[in-house]
């Protein structure tokens, strides 16, 4: 369906030329919103990438704008290398060479300052991974990850306070085997006396979740509240407040205004990993309001 639908584009691309009509433009998918997103009035289909056409990526990492992906990484960071990603048969599988702290392509790059990021959205991806993995298999720290960094942070403008929103995270037992869970989690970062500290949820670890084959990963961001989907089935949620303690609360999270600085960011997309252990990503989906 996916091939279906690439060939109906091209065919619209070059009538429209022959037409006269000036340059083709991607054609919009046809595409219902899922029921949380459009339960939240999130109807638009804001970003989307089947990876039917591997030019969606900034390969050269030039950082210039027009591309859905970037190769380019922050804070300094080697971009990715020839190989840590592969487009075939409308998937990407991201299998970085070294640790890349689970950065792989993003939808915004900070070289060129362009690129999507979002406030407020409900956010999926089809993901597969291996699941005979241990720890002892990894040469270096990183697994698979499907997640959402602050743009200010990442190009550098706001170090003292930024979030992040993970939709999706495997994690190790604590003997190193794999046990298929899933880690969802929010994260409010801030500088203290010159010192990071990571205000996190800890309800955000599921055992079992982890499944064989293809499986769509999502998470609906509203404002003062997020929660996350696997396969359209809500699993957990977060709320919080500017003026009041976050719900749930934990021990790494009872501060007053804990997450509310999301209401202030843009946050972009990443899909990244570890060596050893690739992430095939078969769409990437982004809702927001009209």
């Amino acid at each position: 369906m996916k091939k279906y639908r690439r060939l109906v584009a091209i065919a619209v691309a070059m009538a429209l030329l022959l037409a006269g009509c000036g340059a083709p433009q991607e054609e919009q998918p046809d595409i219902a919103a899922p029921e949380a997103a459009a339960t939240a009035g999130m109807t638009k289909l804001a970003f989307y990438d089947d990876f039917d056409d591997p030019s969606t990526i900034d390969w050269k990492g030039t950082g210039e704008e027009g591309f859905k992906w970037y190769i380019d990484r922050p804070f300094g960071w080697d971009p990715l290398q020839d190989g840590d990603v592969t487009v075939a048969d409308s998937v990407a599988t991201i299998a970085p060479q070294k640790s890349s702290a689970n950065w792989g392509i993003s939808t915004y790059s900070a070289k060129g300052d362009t690129g999507k990021a979002f406030t407020y959205a409900y956010f999926e991806a089809s993901i597969r991974i291996d699941l005979n993995k241990t720890k002892a298999d990894l040469t270096t720290k990183g697994q698979p990850a499907f997640w959402s960094f602050s743009k200010a942070h990442t190009l550098g403008r706001d170090a003292g306070n930024w979030g992040e929103i993970d939709f999706f995270e495997v994690t190790f037992e604590g003997d190193g085997s794999f046990h298929n869970r899933l880690v969802t989690s929010v994260h409010d970062s801030i500088m203290i006396d010159g010192k990071q500290v990571n205000r996190s949820n800890a309800n955000n670890t599921h055992e079992y979740f982890v499944m064989e084959g293809w499986h769509t990963y999502g998470c609906l961001w509203t404002p003062g509240e997020i929660s996350w989907y696997l396969d359209g089935e809500k699993i957990l949620s977060q709320s919080y407040s500017a003026d009041g303690m976050p719900e749930p609360a934990s021990s790494s999270n009872q501060v007053k205004g804990c997450y509310s600085i999301l209401d202030q960011e843009e946050m972009l997309v990443i899909l990244g990993s570890g060596p050893c252990w690739p992430m095939d990503v078969d769409w990437v989906r982004v809702w927001q309001a009209e």
